[in-house]
């Protein structure tokens, strides 16, 4: 991830091999890569690079900012999700309840 004027940017690795595409239905595949390009099968899931900090808040406006109960497909690790916390707490978006605050519903 890298941050560019504020802004969080993740950096995608290749996904899939040109020839993995949809083999099994007819029809024409077009590659949006270079051909030499290949993808790694074993990528990590997005949300374990991303910042979870637009997450929290978001989770936090619902009533439930550390994503309990939520039937996640790759649950975030709890220290990105307490990390998250603790800035939006430090930015004042989130009270010491984890809360959401008037400053971060309108941030």
């Amino acid at each position: 991830m890298s941050c560019c004027g504020g802004v969080a940017a993740l950096h995608k690795p290749w996904l899939l091999s040109s020839t993995a595409c949809f083999q099994h239905l007819p029809g024409v595949c077009y590659r949006l890569w270079d051909a030499d390009k290949h993808l790694d099968e074993a990528t990590a899931p997005e949300i374990y690079d991303a910042d979870l900090a637009p997450l929290v808040l978001e989770l936090a406006l619902w009533g439930s900012p550390d994503g309990s109960g939520l039937a996640w497909l790759d649950p975030p690790e709890p220290d990105a999700i307490a990390a998250a916390t603790q800035l939006l707490q430090q930015l004042g978006a989130l009270d010491a309840k984890a809360r959401i605050t008037e400053q971060g519903v309108s941030g």
